[in-house]
């Protein structure tokens, strides 16, 4: 289980309840790694319209995103989940 806590909240990341099949009603995801984004990392989410807003909890940033499409970025290897 991976929990991250925004704001004096916590969730489980990757319950089934809350992962998000797409980001449709939102223009705001958080994104957990394994670890602290490295600059490579962080310019391979920007290649796909992620703009890193704020790091909010351990290895969690706050994102803001436009595109519907959250496979993508679930897709790279050093992100642990993405919802929103």
């Amino acid at each position: 289980m991976s929990y991250i806590t925004v704001n004096g909240n916590t969730v489980n990341a990757t319950s089934a309840e809350n992962v998000s099949k797409d980001a449709k009603d939102s223009n705001f995801i958080y994104i957990h790694g394994y670890q602290d984004l490295l600059v490579e990392e962080k310019q391979k989410l920007a290649g796909l319209e992620v703009e890193i807003l704020e790091y909010v909890s351990e290895h969690t940033y706050l994102c803001h995103y436009v595109p519907m499409n959250l496979d993508r970025i679930r897709a790279l290897n050093f992100v642990k989940s993405v919802n929103m």
